[in-house]
């Protein structure tokens, strides 16, 4: 039997801090923790013999005594603006959040606050999308978040600038764990863009066990980016839950290029007619990283629409996994979903594991799917190489290439060139140089 080491650390930190936690003195708030703990004590962290959990062992969290991050200065990197650019930055980090924001103030119609100090604004909304049935990560979260960010845009405004969320977590010389809660409120007919930017630091592991929850009101237009770039030391276990309301749209993009061991669950319920979401990633690991993601569009009303592309690059001993999961529910007539997820495989020490899952309970649909695993194209190689182009440079144009299909989409010009840029740096410097004179 797997040792559980983490659990019993975390529920014990859960029980000696439930009176300072924050809503402590909130019934409702206290009672929403209680039953997530009791909840995280029943189930722990999930297990191989749970379909969606097969490819991904959580051994190696369940052997680190975790404890709840140590409050430190809350500071903006300094990197903050070559990555998303001009931006409403909020930093949340184990002293609480820290907002960078213009002198003259938030733009009328947004609200950008410390989710601990909303919580009154928030009943109703908390706890809603992601709710605790599911074992481990929104349980564990539910009872421990002690920092976190409201974000809500009123009707009809539309934002001039993404708002930038980075979440940093330091292990402070022995291993620490944080739990970000965020509540995202795009209003009737709003538009914005909100990025989560995910980082980590110190000598010891740490452990980030983060959970979005997305309303996204009728007519709205919503994108959310989601950079995971944590450190080697790094696990990251998150969870990302949305609702649509009629003719609203949301754009995703979960990019995972950092950690040890990183899984994230990104599912989002077309709960109005004329719905429509897109969920795009790419997860590039090497060394022995391990990148899995498990999507779930659920296709809950009629004349709703969906379009997934998830692709993965894996080199050395890397293993990468995605799940996607649609389902058209009873009487949700006239569907279109569209999935197709690619993996190029660079070593014979990677792997990759790739399912979709189709759940279909109405006739007039019209859902389509497409897998595949491989390695890069020897024709095109040969291609290259024939013109004077080395085999590195041959190989980086390539993946440069298979990346942008998903970067190009992406609705920050300064992040999607940056990541651009990043493709290239897989095989080296020189090259990457190269490449982008």
């Amino acid at each position: 039997m797997s040792p559980v080491v983490a659990q019993d650390s975390l529920i014990e930190a859960y029980r000696s801090r439930r009176a300072e936690l924050a809503g402590a003195e909130s019934g409702w708030v206290e009672e929403l923790r209680r039953q997530a703990a009791e909840r995280f004590e029943e189930t722990g962290l999930p297990g191989p013999r749970e379909e969606v959990w097969r490819h991904t062992p959580l051994d190696p969290i369940r052997r680190v005594p975790f404890r709840p991050a140590a409050n430190g200065a809350a500071t903006l990197p300094v990197d903050l603006p070559e990555r998303v650019g001009e931006a409403y930055r909020v930093a949340v980090t184990g002293s609480g959040i820290l907002l960078d924001i213009p002198e003259n103030g938030l733009p009328r119609g947004l609200t950008i606050g410390s989710l601990v100090e909303s919580l009154d604004r928030v009943k109703g909304r908390l706890g809603q999308l992601a709710d605790c049935e599911s074992p481990g990560i929104t349980a564990v979260n539910t009872a421990l978040f002690d920092r976190g960010v409201l974000i809500e845009l009123a009707p009809h405004v539309t934002l001039d600038r993404p708002v930038h969320v980075v979440h940093h977590v330091e292990s402070n010389g022995e291993p620490r764990a944080a739990f970000p809660r965020v509540v995202i409120v795009a209003g009737e007919g709003s538009q914005g863009v909100i990025v989560e930017h995910y980082r980590s630091g110190g000598d010891s592991p740490t452990l980030s066990a983060p959970v979005t929850e997305i309303f996204v009101e009728s007519n709205a237009r919503l994108d959310h980016v989601r950079l995971q770039e944590e450190s080697e030391r790094a696990f990251h276990v998150g969870r990302v839950v949305a609702e649509q309301r009629s003719a609203s749209r949301l754009r995703s993009w979960s990019l995972a290029l950092g950690s040890s061991l990183a899984r994230v669950d990104i599912e989002t319920r077309l709960a109005g007619e004329g719905a429509e979401c897109s969920l795009e990633g790419i997860f590039a690991g090497r060394n022995r990283q391990h990148l899995d993601h498990y999507t779930r569009i659920d296709h809950a009303s009629p004349s709703t629409s969906s379009r997934e592309t998830y692709k993965g690059i894996l080199d050395d001993r890397a293993r990468g996994v995605f799940l996607g999961h649609i389902l058209v529910r009873p009487g949700a007539q006239k569907i279109n979903a569209n999935q197709t997820s690619r993996s190029v495989v660079l070593s014979r020490g990677a792997r990759v594991n790739m399912k979709p899952w189709l759940e279909i309970y109405a006739d007039d649909v019209r859902c389509t799917h497409g897998t595949t695993v491989g390695h890069l194209d020897d024709d095109a190689l040969f291609y290259l190489r024939s013109r004077g182009i080395s085999l590195a440079e041959a190989r980086a144009t390539l993946l440069r290439g298979f990346a942008w299909e998903v970067l190009k989409e992406l609705p920050v010009d300064t992040l999607r060139s940056r990541l651009d840029r990043q493709m290239l740096m897989w095989l080296g410097n020189g090259v990457a140089g190269r490449l982008e004179s």
